[in-house]
């Protein structure tokens, strides 16, 4: 699992999706859990990011951010973020559909589970659920994410977590995602 990470830098392209509605940054703050004190904003500043402690973020080029932890046996999970200040289409449908090939593909054993409208981040969005393989380690990874447009800017937001322990951190990673502020 520790290509995963590496995995997720070379995937900027990747996206993961929020259900929740979009609210000011004032009004995100307070509905926030209490435990995200980190803060990260994005190079091009068009995310500020709101997590625990206990996940690093780095940022991948002037368009990513790769969020992830180490998880106690060793392996672990990660969140991308990008957000492009110029898509290649202002059309949600080739946007999408350009995001999630060029992830899917760079993905060992993709295997789409589900694709789908979705709000992500408050936004029309395509959600996509699969899971891959890690070369590494032979693990199965499920994968979530969504690509979205939002202000005449590109986001695509995804999170991989071992398959077997999807269950118990896709709640946490889905508020992390949540939490993210657009610009």
């Amino acid at each position: 699992m520790r290509g995963t990470a590496c995995l997720l830098l070379m995937l900027a392209a990747l996206g993961g999706c929020n259900r929740k509605k979009q609210v000011a940054p004032e009004a995100a703050a307070s509905s926030r859990p209490a435990d995200f004190t980190e803060r990260f904003d994005s190079k091009n500043g068009l995310l500020t990011l709101h997590f625990p402690a206990g996940f690093k973020a780095s940022q991948d080029g002037k368009h990513s951010v790769i969020l992830a932890r180490n998880l106690p046996d060793g392996r672990d999970e990660a969140i991308s973020f990008v957000a492009v200040p110029h898509p290649i289409t202002n059309d949600l449908t080739k946007f999408s559909h350009a995001v999630q090939e060029a992830g899917a593909s760079k993905l060992n054993k993709f295997h789409l589970d589900a694709q789908h409208a979705a709000r992500c981040n408050g936004n029309d969005g395509m959600e996509v659920v699969g899971t891959w393989v890690d070369a590494d380690s032979n693990v199965t990874i499920t994968r979530k994410s969504c690509a979205f447009l939002h202000a005449g800017h590109g986001f695509a937001f995804s999170y991989s977590i071992p398959q077997e322990l999807a269950a118990g951190h896709d709640a946490l990673l889905h508020a992390i995602v949540e939490a993210a502020e657009l610009k």
